[in-house]
């Protein structure tokens, strides 16, 4: 098992909650998991006792930021909302397969429900016809929007797609191409179609 699903496990389990040390952590983090090599899981809160220590629980579901960082430094690295962690995590171990994975399906898709969020059902993601990305942009990251019961117009979440798409691409210092045929089809279905054929034009 992949060291982060182990600990993506024992955080949502509770099962290391109150006996990870503190020791070297960023002083705002409360440690659920440790990985190997030395990298924390936890949840970042910014609520402080009259110590100024951030307590033993972490934060609501609703408030919570699930974050992984490593001992002795300040760099923290933010996952998401518990909710939205694990229906990622239930879909990643979708993707890879092999014994143990409906199993792990059904665990983190569980945590996701317990957390506030929707299910992942095995297979979700084939079905779709999305690529990876589109899948956890769209329906993983999206379903923010259907749990507060806004109603997004769906040109408008193809946009921040599009949006998405291009701040990942920036941000890992990939290229362009990578992502030209999953973003012609996001500026598309946003109703941009002369963005679209410049994307696929290479214009």
């Amino acid at each position: 098992m992949h060291a982060r699903t182990a600990a993506l496990r024992a955080a949502f389990a509770g099962s290391s909650r109150g006996a990870i040390s503190r020791a070297g952590l960023h002083p705002l983090v409360v440690p659920l998991a440790e990985a190997e090599g030395g990298t924390v899981l936890g949840s970042l809160s910014w609520r402080l006792d009259a110590t100024g220590d951030p307590g033993d629980a972490p934060a609501s579901a609703s408030e919570a930021t699930l974050v992984e960082v490593q001992r002795g430094g300040l760099f923290v690295r933010p996952l998401g909302t518990p909710a939205h962690v694990a229906r990622r995590a239930a879909v990643e171990a979708d993707l890879a397969g092999g014994d143990g994975a409906a199993e792990a399906v059904g665990f983190f898709s569980a945590a996701a429900v317990e957390a506030g969020g929707l299910p992942y059902t095995r297979g979700a993601h084939a079905e779709s016809g999305l690529s990876l990305d589109q899948f956890l942009l769209l329906r993983v990251q999206a379903q923010g929007d259907e749990t507060r019961g806004v109603k997004v117009a769906p040109e408008e979440v193809w946009r921040r797609a599009a949006l998405d798409l291009m701040d990942a691409v920036v941000l890992r210092g990939g290229e362009w191409g990578e992502i030209s045929a999953d973003l012609a089809k996001a500026l598309e279905r946003a109703g941009l179609q002369e963005q679209a054929e410049r994307v696929r034009g290479g214009g």
